[in-house]
């Protein structure tokens, strides 16, 4: 049975040749029969106000280059084997460090984005 509250849960992910945690959001009233956004944080402790009630899956990759991205897209995959998720809806999202590598792979995988929203 599906909380309709908002919930926090820890994940753990291989990520390349070892484990890298990432934190998911569900979004408040969470169904299936819905496909629903979203946001790939890269700021090292995103807000607790972005997971609060909120309409969207919030997944956090931490990292740079290589391992940044390879942390992405395997959240994403598995996001996507869990949950209906909206491929044409993934926002970026980074403040100070983490908008300058969200700029980065903006820049080398720009189908991945609907839009990015970096604070350098």
């Amino acid at each position: 049975m599906l909380r309709r509250a908002a919930i926090v849960i820890a994940i753990v992910l291989a990520s390349g040749r070892s484990a890298s945690a990432g934190v998911l959001s569900t979004p408040e009233g969470y169904t299936p029969e819905k496909s629903w956004p979203v946001i790939v944080s890269l700021q090292d402790n995103p807000d607790p106000a972005l997971t609060a009630k909120s309409p969207y899956f919030l997944v956090h990759a931490g990292g740079t280059g290589v391992e940044c991205s390879t942390k992405i897209h395997s959240y994403l995959k598995d996001l996507a084997a869990r949950y209906n998720i909206d491929v044409n809806r993934i926002y970026g999202t980074g403040f100070s460090r983490g908008g300058h590598e969200l700029l980065e792979q903006a820049w080398h995988y720009p189908h991945l984005f609907a839009a990015i929203a970096p604070v350098c």
